[in-house]
């Protein structure tokens, strides 16, 4: 049986093309008491035929973990999830035959200049691997420094052969 971890995103371009009302703003203290929050947690090591789900204004995506590949990686992203820390968070970033990323807590406060800045209050460090970054592979965004991803991630929805390895 498999276990799900279900958590909500939507696409903020998305939403409001469809008509649908975005989720309210959280305030800065709500924003700092989650990422509080979700620094003391331990990572939650992922279970063998566990899921995630995101459930976004088009439909559901199904996440499976590669946790032979990445499996420091896969705990956080159940730990977030299951935190409630991507819930009603936006995909800020959407570009076509590449990929959208979202993950930013700060898509959830009312000021979009900082949207895609937002972090867990903390890194994890790299787990490259041999994956290829190909349409429906999901990797985890960082910064130039290899050890600076936390809650951010893409899907790809193109292929980028120049991301494998690096991401």
């Amino acid at each position: 049986m498999k276990k799900l971890i279900l958590f909500t995103a939507a696409a903020a371009l998305i939403a409001a093309s469809c008509g649908k009302k975005a989720p309210a703003p959280l305030t800065e203290q709500e924003i700092s008491d989650l990422i509080n929050k979700v620094k003391d947690l331990p990572p939650e090591p992922v279970e063998p035929g566990e899921v995630a789900v995101l459930e976004t204004s088009f439909g559901n995506v199904k996440v499976e973990f590669l946790t032979g590949k990445a499996p420091n990686t896969c705990a956080n992203f159940k730990k977030l999830a299951k935190a409630g820390f991507y819930n009603g968070t936006y995909f800020h970033r959407v570009i076509p035959d590449f990929m959208i990323q979202g993950g930013d807590i700060l898509t959830r406060d009312s000021n979009p200049a900082n949207d895609g800045t937002g972090r867990p209050g903390y890194t994890i460090d790299a787990e490259f691997n041999d994956v290829r970054h190909e349409t429906g592979v999901l990797s985890m965004a960082r910064s130039q420094h290899p050890n600076s991803a936390g809650s951010q991630f893409f899907i790809m929805h193109g292929a980028a052969p120049h991301l494998d390895g690096s991401y």
